[in-house]
């Protein structure tokens, strides 16, 4: 099994509301741990068990990403073979940083 981790600094975006991102997730049967805080800024991770992380990644792409508050504010990574000493960034809100992929 291998975790999956949202992250979301809600400062960015105006429009973000973790209600509908939960809502979204249990809609495609994920029940996220939701760790909150403030760190020069406030986040929210979602973290994400999976037994296949392909298959969580692309339901993830596919009901959250129609999400523009979601686009704009979240940053999202998983373990790698090597657990978090490996990880792989799926997607940050900083168009600009490289991203990883994962098959599916």
């Amino acid at each position: 099994m291998k975790i999956l981790s949202i992250q979301i600094q809600p400062d960015l975006d105006s429009t973000f509301c973790k209600d509908i991102v939960l809502s979204e997730l249990k809609r495609i049967g994920i029940i996220p741990e939701v760790q909150e805080g403030n760190n020069n800024g406030s986040y929210i991770n979602f973290h994400v068990s999976s037994e296949n992380l392909e298959i969580s990644w692309a339901a993830i792409k596919s009901q959250l990403f129609n999400y523009p508050g979601f686009i704009k504010s979240s940053i999202i990574t998983c373990e790698g073979d090597n657990g978090w000493d490996d990880y792989l960034l799926l997607h940050h809100f900083n168009e600009e940083e490289s991203l990883d992929i994962i098959e599916c």
